[in-house]
């Protein structure tokens, strides 16, 4: 595991009745990992753990997975897939390019599969990049 960055202490915030807001500690989890926090501990450093729930505590942990791991499948997984679904049978092609990318020489595709053009390799770098970037490698 690395760490890089902030870690990050989202203060559990509380609607008027006195129950988790959920949507507005998603929102907030959104907003620290989006400025580069480098870890997200909820319910747990800002002083509100005695007052939670078991319930509440798993509600926040919860939320903050679906947080973090939402951002990965909406800006790495689903792009991914979509360049994938453009050639029949380029699902093999794009992990062998994707790990030659990364130095390691898997050698081509064998026929009736084809190599990822030069247009998709490029696609795929920069995917892999980002999808590097948001897990924080």
């Amino acid at each position: 595991m690395k760490f890089h960055g902030v870690l990050f202490f989202p203060v559990t915030p509380f609607a008027a009745d006195g129950s988790l807001d959920e949507e507005r500690l998603a929102r907030h989890i959104e907003s620290g990992v989006a400025a580069g926090a480098g870890g997200v501990f909820v319910a747990c450093g800002t002083g509100e753990f005695h007052a939670l729930s078991a319930e509440e505590i798993e509600r926040a942990t919860r939320v903050a997975v679906e947080t973090t791991v939402s951002r990965l499948l909406d800006e790495f997984y689903g792009p991914l897939v979509a360049l994938r679904d453009e050639v029949p049978g380029y699902a093999v092609p794009l992990v062998k390019a994707g790990v030659t990318l990364r130095g390691l020489d898997v050698g081509g595709v064998r026929a009736p599969l084809l190599d990822p053009t030069p247009e998709h390799v490029a696609r795929l770098s920069k995917l892999l990049d980002h999808g590097l970037e948001v897990v924080g490698a």
